[in-house]
């Protein structure tokens, strides 16, 4: 333990003594104190964030509002659309089908977006309380000496890369050797990705449709998130656990549950380690998880393993013609009908399809591999 900061050469430190501890600790109750300002506006981070864009650029398109926020243009779309119909957005008429969607505030979105700043002038005056000027410019340095000594800064150029992907598909090079390298840490990307930009609500269509006539049973989401998928089958009946390894993902899914009067068994944990009991699940859920190739193999081979006998596999993630558009910026990452065909192993493959969504953009495609398969039921002797 030579070296460590803060650490006792007679025993282990204590955990609360680690500044990473602590500073992890305030960033939850920020994220977490913001979620309660928007509480009464029925209201989560990610919607906020759409509208403060909109307020920002009236008549923003469904695409440019994603490179701005930094999201995918479907995750803008669920949530533009959720706002629409609450009254507080509004959207352009289109000229045949080739003028995009533009987003625009009604007047009752205009006074939340007045409603949204003034909470959050409210929380920065929490810091004008604790430090004088000088102390606030200070913190703010070291705060940025930080980002960059955990790799934070690097963001800036991934997020840069991601435009150039976006605008110019076509000089995006397949092979990705030289995309620049988000360091952050996996967890702590998708903490600020659930905190601070749009998340879509609404269950996954294709899980929807073929899950929505089995019997209800127990089910495992791995890489919850905010939990949209496991609270729709909490709705329906089924025993749920949610694993994700975001600590706000799950802060937002356990909140939407107790708000909906559900159940859910949240489990934080790195997918990559975490080991479900084997055929244990009627049913397993793999929504969006784009892993790197050499660790993509063993985490399928173990959430094929948790599908108990006659129970089902649900996979969907972003197929590689959708590059560029949605998903992780690198190819080995991303889907196809061929790369599936490994993901259920010991498992029955019922379907393997590609499926296409529509309405995202103009003359573009974005479409998704969706894998169904089950194991067979166990014969009586």
């Amino acid at each position: 333990m030579d070296g460590v900061a803060g650490s006792d050469a007679g025993g282990p430190m204590a955990l609360s003594e680690g500044m990473g501890f602590r500073i992890g600790r305030l960033a939850r109750t920020l994220r977490r104190s913001w979620t309660e300002q928007l509480v009464d506006l029925d209201l989560t981070p990610p919607l906020a964030a759409v509208l403060r864009g909109v307020a920002e650029s009236p008549g923003v398109s469904v695409r440019a509002l994603a490179r701005t926020i930094g999201t995918d243009p479907m995750s803008i779309k669920r949530c533009a659309d959720e706002l629409e119909s609450r009254g507080l957005l509004a959207s352009g008429q289109r000229d045949g089908d080739r003028r995009p969607r533009t987003l625009t505030l009604t007047s009752r979105g205009t006074l939340t977006v007045s409603t949204i700043d003034q909470r959050l002038r409210l929380q920065e005056a929490t810091f004008d309380t604790a430090f004088d000027e000088g102390e606030r410019a200070a913190f703010e340095a070291l705060l940025a000496r930080l980002e960059r000594a955990l790799g934070v800064g690097d963001e800036a150029n991934f997020s840069a890369h991601r435009r150039v992907v976006l605008e110019h598909p076509e000089k995006a090079d397949r092979n990705m050797n030289h995309a620049p390298k988000d360091t952050t840490p996996e967890h702590a990307f998708w903490d600020r990705r659930y905190g601070e930009q749009p998340w879509p609500s609404e269950p996954d269509a294709s899980l929807v449709a073929r899950v929505g006539d089995l019997r209800p049973g127990r089910a495992l989401d791995l890489g919850c998130g905010t939990g949209r998928n496991a609270l729709w089958l909490a709705r329906r009946g089924w025993a749920v656990t949610g694993v994700d390894g975001s600590a706000v993902g799950l802060a937002l899914a356990r909140a939407s549950a107790h708000d909906a009067g559900l159940a859910l068994d949240l489990v934080e944990a790195d997918l990559l380690e975490y080991r479900p009991t084997p055929r244990s699940f009627d049913l397993v859920v793999v929504a969006n998880i784009h892993l790197a190739p050499d660790v993509r193999a063993d985490f399928f081979v173990h959430a094929s393993a948790a599908v108990a006998a006659g129970g089902h596999l649900f996979v969907t993630g972003h197929h590689l013609d959708s590059l560029g558009r949605t998903g992780p910026p690198d190819p080995e990452r991303l889907f196809t009908l061929e790369r599936a065909q490994g993901f259920a192993p010991g498992l029955v493959i019922e379907s393997l399809e590609r499926e296409f969504l529509d309405g995202v953009a103009d003359d573009e495609s974005i479409s998704d591999v969706v894998l169904f398969a089950h194991r067979e039921s166990e014969v009586a002797s």
